[in-house]
């Protein structure tokens, strides 16, 4: 987005945070944290479940699972595409030219985008965000209302 954040562990509250570099007014040099390294590690086993730069919500990770249409054939750049971009989510193949993409992140809105671009090959898309799911499905939705709905003759 061409947005610089700057991430920070909360100690109060215990989590990662992120707050964006435009919206910093100043800050104040303190003491090196103690627990520095110990902090980075943590950040860094992390950094596999973050999307884009949000450390998620109350709920902390929350769970996406699509099923896709992949003709095996023609398309294997589809998989390898799913495989590539996945960020380490699990990919099952169901039957031929099926396969089930899962995985937990901490903010799957943040993954959405990415997720749309397979429209036309996802069978059912399913996770514990329903705010998430029911955005890319009310999407779709209004797509079928713009561009199907009435128009039986169309080919």
């Amino acid at each position: 987005t061409g947005r610089r954040y700057v991430g920070c562990y909360q100690e109060e509250a215990r989590r990662f945070v992120t707050y964006r570099l435009d919206c910093i007014a100043g800050v104040t040099a303190g003491e090196r944290c103690p627990e520095y390294e110990e902090k980075k590690a943590l950040l860094q086993r992390n950094l596999g479940r973050c999307w884009g730069v949000s450390f998620g919500g109350r709920s902390r990770l929350e769970e996406i699972c699509m099923k896709v249409y992949i003709d095996e054939i023609r398309e294997p750049y589809i998989l390898d595409r799913l495989y590539r971009e996945g960020r380490g989510g699990e990919i099952l193949r169901i039957r031929e030219n099926e396969y089930l993409y899962s995985g937990a992140f901490f903010d799957t809105n943040e993954m959405l985008s990415w997720v749309k671009s397979f429209t036309g090959r996802i069978l059912d898309i399913q996770g514990s965000s329903l705010p998430a799911v029911m955005k890319v499905t009310g999407d779709w939705e209004k797509m079928y209302q713009m561009y199907c709905k009435g128009d039986a003759g169309a080919v």
